[in-house]
């Protein structure tokens, strides 16, 4: 094999792996943008389910966290009796709220928040 072969097979390598490093960044560029968006969704979502008060026959009322991967959305709580139900819905950001938990909440909130993060 002559020096000039091995020279032009060399510049066709080296113009594959610049081609290659160009494309690997324009994959990049599109990547990071949806790794973003997918952090902000919602992908972690739990239920518990209670008995609030003795007089109900069965665990009727319940807890449901909406959460990204940064542990922010909401938790739901519905409490049912006999006489009425009530619906409660309190912010949530890295797994804490403003508002006052209980404990059914604090529970769904840590059961969400478990998982893998990208």
């Amino acid at each position: 094999m002559s020096g000039h072969q091995l020279d032009t097979l060399l510049q066709e390598c080296i113009q594959k792996v610049d081609e290659q490093g160009l494309e690997l960044k324009k994959s990049n560029a599109r990547l990071t943008p949806i790794e973003d968006k997918l952090r902000a969704s919602v992908d972690r979502v739990e239920l518990v389910r209670f008995r609030a008060f003795e007089n109900v026959g069965s665990d009727l009322s319940f807890a449901f966290a909406l959460l990204n991967q940064e542990g922010s959305g909401i938790v739901i709580s519905a409490i049912h009796n006999r006489d009425e139900s009530r619906v409660y819905g309190k912010p949530v950001k890295g797994g804490e709220s403003n508002y006052s938990l209980t404990a059914e909440e604090r529970e769904v909130i840590a059961k969400a928040m478990d998982g893998q993060k990208i």
